[in-house]
C-alpha cells in the first residue's frame, strides 16, 4: 500500500509498504498530475518499509504512465529515497543515474528527517554541513575537517572556496582531519572546480598531513606516496596536535565551508 504523508505545498511524500496494488500506483500518478497543474516544481519524498511486492497490473501501470513523464522532468524539483532495504537502494541509485538532470538523493530511515527537510527546502545541502575550513597562523596553510556524508554541492562550493585562495597566494601546507566519512557522492569526480582544486594543490603543496579516517585509508596512502613529490603523513585519530606541529602551524577559527 502506498500512505499520503503531510508535507508542504508543491511536495509529495509518501510512504510504501506491504503489497502495492495498480490502485495504489494510480493514485500517486494522479497526485503528480495535480501537482504539476498546481506548481512550477514538484519535489518527492518516497519512504520505503517492508515492502512484499507489487501487483503485476502496478508495474503495467507505473511503466506506462511514467514513460509519459520523460518530457516533464524539468517540473521535478528535489527528489528523496529513504529506505534501510538494500534492493531498493541499489534500483534508486540506477534510477537517479538515469535521470542526471534530476536533484535525487537516497537515505536511510535513519535519515528521514533530514531527507524530508532538504526536499522542503529548510536544509540547501542534502546530507548538512560535512566540511569545515580551518584558518591558520600561516597564510600559506589551511585546515580541512570532515566530519559527515560529503555531496557533490558541498565538495564543489570547498574547491571554488580554495580555488579563490589559490588565486590571491599559493597553499604550501594542509591539514586533512577525518573525524568520520559517511559517505561521498561520486559525481564528484567530474567537477570542474573539484579537478582544477586537486590538481592545483599537487602542485603547490609541500606537506599534506591527514588525520584519522577509514582503515583502508593508509593503504592507499602507501600506494600513493612514491608518485608524489610533496611530504605526506598520516596521523592517527588523536594525533592531531601533533600533525599541527608537522605542518609548522596552528589553528585559528574552524568555519563552515558552505554559507
Amino acid at each position: 500500500m502506498i500512505e499520503k504523508l503531510t508535507a508542504k505545498p508543491g511536495v509529495i511524500a509518501l510512504r510504501v509498504q506491504g503489497h502495492v496494488a495498480r490502485e495504489d500506483v494510480e493514485k500517486c500518478f494522479d497526485l503528480l498530475a495535480e501537482n504539476f497543474e498546481n506548481h512550477p516544481k514538484t519535489g518527492l519524498f518516497i519512504e520505503v518499509t517492508s515492502l512484499s511486492g507489487f501487483d503485476t497490473e502496478a508495474l503495467q501501470e507505473d511503466f506506462k504512465r511514467g514513460s509519459r513523464l520523460l518530457d516533464k522532468l524539468d517540473r521535478f524539483g528535489r527528489v528523496a529515497v529513504v529506505s534501510d532495504e538494500p534492493w531498493i537502494r541499489w534500483a534508486s541509485r540506477i534510477e537517479s543515474a538515469l535521470l542526471p538532470g534530476i536533484s535525487y538523493r537516497i537515505y536511510t530511515l535513519a535519515e528521514r528527517k533530514q531527507a524530508l527537510d532538504w526536499v522542503e527546502g529548510r536544509e540547501d545541502l542534502p546530507y548538512g554541513h560535512a566540511v569545515k575550513i580551518v584558518q591558520t597562523t600561516r597564510a600559506d596553510a589551511i585546515g580541512i575537517e570532515i566530519d559527515g556524508r560529503l555531496s557533490a554541492e558541498e565538495v564543489g562550493q570547498l574547491a571554488r572556496d580554495l580555488n579563490a585562495m589559490r588565486h590571491s597566494r599559493p597553499i604550501k601546507a594542509m591539514l586533512v582531519h577525518i573525524r568520520s566519512l559517511d559517505g561521498v557522492d561520486p559525481s564528484i569526480a567530474v567537477d570542474s572546480e573539484y579537478i582544477r582544486m586537486k590538481l592545483g594543490l599537487l602542485r603547490e603543496l609541500d606537506r599534506y598531513a591527514i588525520v584519522g579516517g577509514p582503515a583502508w585509508l593508509v593503504s592507499w596512502l602507501d600506494l600513493v606516496r612514491p608518485l608524489l613529490r610533496l611530504e605526506l603523513h598520516h596521523f592517527a585519530e588523536g594525533g592531531e596536535a601533533a600533525a599541527w606541529m608537522w605542518l609548522g602551524a596552528q589553528p585559528l577559527t574552524t568555519e563552515p565551508a558552505v554559507a
